[in-house]
């Protein structure tokens, strides 16, 4: 398993440096608030965690209202600023909400290290980010009004947790995922296959960094007939992918929401 990190890591870091941004189309910018390296301390990590924070802009005018909320899950040498400082995440939230795309959010992007969100991390994610978030930040406290996203490392961590806890999310969009050691397929091959939350595959025809795993993965969710949706679209293992693919996640939330 370590050899296979190493291997990923460095695929993925090599493809995070080769033109992620190039080609991307032009964004509305707006007032979001992006609250950067917020501190969490851990008992499950044993350290202090930090996460990324994106409020909308009425989130300071109206005192009384509460926003969904959206985790947006970074991968394999990445942390809690790479979907802002690479992905312009805030800028396409942004422009998703101006264009009625989507209501008004609050998208939380935690740093998740190299832990595929499981182990103590799955329990720090669990039992203490987001009762954290939803304690501390005004959040609809309702599956129907939780979300989950991410890419590659952070593909996995969205299938993982959207099917360990299911009654946590109405959505789960995994971008480009790995699936480490198959543990995704046999979660799935487990799995009554009811009471999940809607689920995506977006994977590129050009990732030569997770090759099969997306489509093994929707293999096994069609095996057990559990209805999801699978895109499978020009594009590699890169930011202009996952840019696109957040475009999406955003249109399938708006979908449910309004």
């Amino acid at each position: 398993m370590i050899r296979y990190l190493y291997i990923l890591a460095a695929l993925v870091l090599m493809t995070n440096s080769c033109g992620g941004d190039k080609d991307v189309p032009s964004i509305v910018t707006g007032n979001v608030t992006v609250l950067s390296n917020q501190p969490l301390a851990s008992s499950y990590m044993s350290q202090t965690m930090k996460f990324n924070l994106i409020l909308p802009g009425s989130y300071n005018l109206e005192a009384d209202k509460s926003y969904p909320v959206l985790y947006l899950l970074h991968g394999m040498g990445d942390d809690q600023t790479s979907w802002e400082t690479k992905g312009s995440a805030s800028a396409w939230v942004q422009q998703a909400i101006k264009n009625n795309v989507v209501p008004e959010l609050i998208v939380v992007m935690p740093d998740a290290q190299v832990s595929f969100y499981t182990g103590n991390y799955e329990q720090y994610f669990q039992q203490e980010l987001i009762p954290y978030i939803e304690s501390r930040y005004r959040t609809v406290n309702a599956r129907n009004s939780r979300f989950i996203a991410g890419l590659s490392m952070g593909g996995y961590g969205t299938l993982y947790h959207a099917l360990k806890y299911p009654e946590k999310f109405a959505l789960a969009f995994s971008m480009s995922p790995v699936d480490l050691n198959g543990d995704i397929t046999r979660l799935i091959s487990q799995h009554s296959g009811t009471g999940l939350p809607a689920l995506t595959i977006d994977a590129g025809t050009g990732d030569f960094v997770v090759n099969d795993h997306p489509e093994q993965i929707h293999l096994a969710l069609e095996a057990k007939n559990i209805p999801h949706e699978w895109i499978y679209r020009s594009g590699g293992h890169d930011w202009t992918f996952w840019q696109v693919s957040l475009q999406t996640a955003l249109q399938q939330i708006g979908a449910l929401l309004n």
